[in-house]
């Protein structure tokens, strides 16, 4: 997941052992030409066989001409993440896999990868009709994950989103409701997932598929009685891109925590390794990413390279709403309104960290108890927070707009 955004990331470590139970529970959800009298010889066996997220389809010509000016012949079939798993397990021929996210199938692979390289990233967000956006004033500041729920429950927001069973995309908003509600980014339990929210979230969800680009395509035909839907980033860009779109939609990142697709491309036969380095290096150069990855409104993973200047950089106003929610957290921990715990690996290290008001401070820092933190950098946690919004205010004073 990428480190330069200030938004906060939701991890998925654990994901398999998590919601996928929780789910089952919530989601109802020949020829007629003669022999030759000869056999034609086999036609050459590709040097690499990928399946890949059903969204990468329009990206299969660049992949393809990539590979071939390498020298090789790259075969790419499709599916869904989970169902990709299954396929594999169940011991269909692929040399690779391209999911979206690479935490569930190193968990759930009965044969593990024997590399894993990420290609680019795209973001899961909520694609809302830009009308609904500006009712639900989701177009001035972005909602919280409760926030949609509460939309849901107030029957003012239908939307798409994969099946979780089955697809990445439906499974990260899962997780992100879940996690955002439970207010834990990892390590979250099944005992601290509130399925009442779950249920009233799902209940919003009147189209589903088994894969995101195939969500993409069923929405343009069933827009009008939607408000949007759960997809990439990267596909939510494209479709507004496309004449049978009605009306286009908003991008929603909710504030409190989205889930990155980070796209690594999995080894799985070693004899293949050779073309799959190569592959890798081609996919990762400048010109693919740059040309290509670009293009597909997809974020680089090759650190020369600059995002789509359509993509979400978050604004001053999503970097001061944050801020805001975070600084308020922590001075109701300090005032003993709410209670703030903070984990290691699952380690409650609360204990070991000074949360006292930070009025009593003068120019410490405060961290780890005994560590001779409070001599590191001689300003205070309210020094930084008034100095991050001046720089905030400063930006929006000199350009007139929010970047």
């Amino acid at each position: 997941m990428g480190t330069s955004s200030p938004f906060r990331r939701i991890a998925l470590p654990f994901i398999a052992g998590i919601l996928i139970g929780v789910l089952w529970v919530l989601v109802s959800g020949c020829s007629n030409h003669s022999e030759p009298s000869q056999a034609a010889a086999a036609p050459k066996a590709p040097d690499l066989r990928i399946l890949a997220g059903s969204e990468l389809k329009e990206l299969e010509p660049d992949i393809k001409e990539a590979a071939r000016k390498i020298g090789l012949d790259v075969e790419v079939s499709y599916s869904g993440t989970l169902d990709m798993v299954d396929r594999i397990n169940a011991g269909e021929s692929f040399d690779a896999i391209l999911p979206p996210n690479g935490a569930y199938p190193v968990l759930a692979l009965t044969r593990k990868p024997l590399a894993r390289e990420k290609l680019f990233y795209s973001r899961v967000a909520l694609g809302v009709k830009s009308s609904k956006a500006r009712a639900l004033g989701w177009d001035q500041r972005a909602p919280t994950w409760s926030d949609i729920v509460q939309a849901v429950k107030e029957h003012k927001l239908v939307y798409g989103m994969t099946n979780p069973t089955s697809s990445n995309t439906g499974m990260s908003a899962l997780f992100a409701v879940a996690s955002a509600i439970a207010k834990k980014t990892e390590d979250l339990s099944a005992e601290e997932v509130d399925r009442d929210k779950l249920t009233t979230f799902l209940s919003g969800q009147k189209l589903t598929a088994g894969s995101s680009g195939w969500l993409a395509d069923a929405y343009i035909r069933d827009e009008a009685r939607l408000d949007g839907l759960v997809n990439y980033e990267a596909v939510l860009l494209r479709l507004n891109e496309q004449s049978g779109l009605h009306e286009p939609l908003t991008l929603i990142y909710p504030r409190d925590g989205v889930i990155s697709a980070d796209y690594p491309l999995m080894l799985l036969s070693e004899s293949k390794r050779p073309a799959y380095d190569h592959l890798v290096a081609a996919l990762r150069s400048d010109a693919f990413q740059a040309g290509p990855i670009a293009r597909m409104y997809l974020r680089p993973s090759n650190p020369n390279v600059t995002r789509a200047a359509k993509l979400s950089g978050d604004t001053d106003a999503d970097a001061r709403s944050q801020l805001d929610d975070q600084s308020s957290l922590l001075r109701d921990g300090a005032a003993g309104k709410t209670t703030i715990r903070l984990e290691i690996a699952g380690r409650d290290i609360t204990g070991e960290i000074d949360l006292a008001s930070d009025a009593a401070a003068t120019t410490t820092t405060r961290g780890p108890a005994g560590k001779g933190f409070n001599r590191s950098l001689g300003i205070s946690a309210a020094d930084l927070e008034r100095l991050c919004k001046d720089l905030v205010a400063e930006a929006v004073d000199a350009s007139g707009v929010a970047r």
